[in-house]
């Protein structure tokens, strides 16, 4: 997998390229969060029952623009449209007032590689639109970095979290304006590191920056906080971890308007579920737990075939999805790459105890995230929880990984065939990219 830089950068620039403006789950109200990082708006506040930022108002028309090809299969854009939209300037100068209703209350270290990159578009005098480009290619870049330190070194997962990298949905999605791009470029950075030889002695400057690390990405996504079971020094990381999803949470609870809060005349366009209730939802969930986790399971159960299309062949905000063949086929070349490690468990510290660690940190993601949806997202004690979209679930996959690693088949695939393994890996890896582009300009493009 020593081509794994060149098949994540040739594709990850070209799906930026590729995907029309906008069509990535929430990425305008994503950009609009980004641009106002650029301006030194690290937060979003309330305003007559509205959520969000003075803001440019030509970022309002460019989204605008193309918010016809949502949800419209039949809707493409044609390149003198994209054109004429490109045409927009940025005329930063001409403001309003730019809800940010679901992104507003988030912590901005997400958005930290795009704001660079819109910082210096902006420099360049770069139109709305052309901004977009400069957020989604900086963010692919800089989770490439992350991904180019945490494989520097040798571990028993390298050519498996290799393989899920590459995949179509994992490239398009890092290709986005998407906060969670850097959040799991630094979760995959920090499992390495911990997985790798949890003995090892580290430097205090190390130390320190694996725990800044870890605070930020738990400030900014609180259900990656079960990573640190994976640690050898747990408790202060534990303890970093938490105290950043204590004081952001503080911080920035007072923010979220709920829909049937939000101001009537506008919240109707924005990301928001009738019926929503934070504070009444955690009371029920306190209050009825065995409910709780029976919907959270039988929920789990029923969306698992779409998580799993998630994980690997969607792209676009719509159901678009690449065949049910080509993803058993992905699939099955992650479950051979599983099989086949090539550097194995140290010791037992670091065999049956870490493969428990991940088991619980899988179970307590899994809960953080149902919780969090179930706050966020559905009126009062829902029966069904829904929105479990694969892309949530991104960190999760390589703490199973862990779980189910096994040099099983690795005698089969010594010397000449280990050769002929990479060479299919990688071939499957370049021909599931290649129909993903191919099936976004068909799907897009006119």
């Amino acid at each position: 997998m020593g081509v794994f830089r060149y098949i994540a950068l040739v594709f990850g620039l070209a799906f930026a390229l590729l995907v029309p403006p906008f069509q990535s789950p929430d990425e305008p109200a994503h950009w609009k969060r980004a641009y106002a990082l650029s301006e030194g708006q690290w937060i979003a506040r309330q305003q007559e029952q509205r959520l969000g930022l003075e803001l440019p108002r030509s970022l309002d028309a460019v989204i605008d623009s193309f918010q016809y090809l949502k949800n419209d299969y039949s809707a493409q854009l044609s390149m003198p449209r994209w054109q004429q939209c490109r045409a927009i300037p940025l005329a930063s100068s001409e403001r309003h007032f730019s809800d940010l209703a679901n992104t507003g209350f988030y912590a901005p270290f997400g958005y930290l590689p795009q704001a660079l990159g819109i910082a210096i578009g902006r420099f360049f005098g770069a139109s709305a639109l052309d901004l977009l480009y400069w957020a989604r290619i900086f963010n692919v870049l800089s989770w490439l970095l992350l991904l180019e330190s945490a494989f520097a070194g040798p571990h028993f997962l390298l050519r498996s979290l290799q393989v899920f990298c590459l995949f179509p949905a994992v490239l398009v999605l890092s290709a986005s304006a998407n906060p969670d791009v850097a959040v799991f470029g630094v979760f995959v950075l920090l499992f390495m590191r911990w997985t790798r030889n949890p003995d090892a002695p580290r430097t205090p400057p190390r130390r320190m920056l694996e725990l800044l690390l870890f605070a930020l990405i738990c400030a900014q996504k609180i259900i990656v906080w079960p990573l640190v079971l994976l640690t050898r020094r747990r408790y202060g990381t534990a303890l970093a971890g938490l105290l950043a999803i204590a004081c952001w949470g503080w911080y920035s609870n007072g923010l979220f308007i709920p829909y049937d809060a939000y101001d009537p005349a506008v919240r109707d366009f924005q990301t928001l579920n009738p019926g929503v209730h934070p504070a009444a939802q955690a009371h029920w969930v306190l209050a009825h737990p065995v409910d709780f986790f029976w919907n959270t399971g039988r929920s789990l159960l029923e969306s698992l075939p779409s998580t799993l299309a998630h994980l690997s062949v969607k792209f676009g905000w719509e159901k678009n999805y690449l065949p049910a063949w080509l993803m058993g086929i992905l699939f099955g070349a992650l479950g051979l790459a599983t099989s086949t490690t090539e550097w194995g468990m140290r010791n037992g510290e670091c065999g049956i105890f870490m493969r428990m660690r991940a088991a619980l940190a899988i179970a307590l993601y899994v809960a953080g995230f149902a919780f969090t949806m179930y706050l966020l997202w559905h009126p009062v004690g829902a029966a069904t929880i829904s929105n479990w979209q694969g892309r949530y679930f991104f960190m999760a996959v390589p703490l199973f990984l862990l779980l189910i690693e096994n040099d099983k088949l690795s005698p089969f695939f010594k010397e000449k065939n280990a050769f002929y393994l990479k060479m299919a890996l990688n071939g499957v890896l370049i021909f599931a990219n290649v129909y993903m582009a191919f099936a976004i300009v068909m799907r897009y493009w006119d």
